[in-house]
């Protein structure tokens, strides 16, 4: 047996395992999607995405690309809660999952703006559940214990169904306690992925919802229509994506990497999805799921356009270089 093989059918085995203990987990009630917030990082009508150069010092070039936007204070208070939604699908490395080095910067980042009350959370993928085994394995629970900040497995505590009103996907389930916090922040990685054909910021919010719906509701027909509908539930107050390294094959946990050497900002999903999507597709030829030239044509992006899900359409976005 191979060792590729061996690693899939001891992921199934794990996974049937634990069905019964994570996918049962009782919801809690019924309730709204969050308020929509209103996006600050704005000039003069147009979205704000910062897309800045990788340098030696990384916390410097994170906290760069969201001062280039306005920085924190357009937005966060010093006693804000903030939740932090890294990427931990699966527990291979960056770019398949977030850099715990990029994780301890972005951190150390709102500690220095007076914000104390931090908070990281994720519910990985089915096949590398459970989440608390990827948080050990990619190191980031000796993270959380070395910065005593904490940290929360949402497969582990309740959910709640959340009426998405969307003619396209049914009501999911959502971790209670996403609906808790002051301020949320997400941390995707860019790269392409095998059934979304790419995956961002939109994709990450997979990473909130109930692993039953997530199947029954998400894998089963239509993923790239659903996703945008899926955010009508929750609004990040800021998104940070590293791109030093991307997916341009594959995805979400294994494929070709290319050094890309970007790290972007912004305080809208749909504008930094569309330009990170931009420039993936400068990869075009590396994978045949990138099949049209231009990002607004790929069905997420498309559809979360139609739904007003953030910027309505590229012309109200603009691109700050540093």
């Amino acid at each position: 047996m191979s060792k590729n093989l061996k690693e899939y059918l001891d992921r199934v085995k794990r996974y049937f395992k634990l069905y019964k203990q994570f996918d049962t987990k009782h919801t809690v009630g019924i309730r709204n999607p969050m308020k929509k917030k209103p996006n600050v990082f704005t000039e003069k009508n147009k979205v704000l995405v910062s897309r800045v150069k990788e340098t030696k010092n990384l916390q410097q070039t994170i906290k760069k690309s969201i001062d280039v936007i306005g920085g924190l204070k357009k937005s966060f208070k010093k006693s804000d809660s903030v939740l932090l939604i890294p990427n931990y699908n699966s527990d291979d490395p960056f770019p398949a999952s977030t850099d715990t080095k990029f994780l301890e910067a972005v951190i150390r980042i709102l500690w220095d703006f007076g914000i104390k009350n931090i908070t990281f959370g994720n519910a990985s993928g089915v096949h590398w559940l459970p989440t608390r085994r990827v948080f050990e394995k990619m190191g980031v629970l000796a993270l959380a214990k070395k910065l005593n900040v904490k940290f929360s497995c949402f497969e582990e505590k309740d959910w709640v169904l959340v009426n998405l009103d969307s003619d396209v996907l049914n009501d999911v389930s959502f971790a209670r306690e996403v609906f808790d916090y002051d301020k949320i922040i997400y941390l995707p990685c860019m790269k392409t992925h095998r059934r979304a054909r790419f995956t961002m910021s939109l994709k990450l919010t997979m990473g909130l919802i109930c692993l039953k719906h997530r199947i029954l509701n998400m894998h089963i027909s239509n993923i790239e229509e659903k996703i945008a509908d899926l955010n009508k539930a929750v609004y990040p107050d800021l998104i940070i994506m590293d791109a030093r390294k991307i997916f341009v094959t594959g995805g979400p946990d294994e494929g070709k990497v290319k050094n890309f050497g970007i790290i972007y900002a912004s305080g809208d999903r749909v504008a930094i999805d569309f330009v990170g999507l931009k420039d993936l597709l400068k990869y075009r030829n590396e994978d045949n799921l990138l099949d049209k030239p231009n990002p607004g044509d790929y069905i997420q992006i498309k559809r979360a356009f139609k739904i007003k899900l953030g910027v309505k359409n590229k012309d109200l976005i603009k691109v700050v270089n540093a």
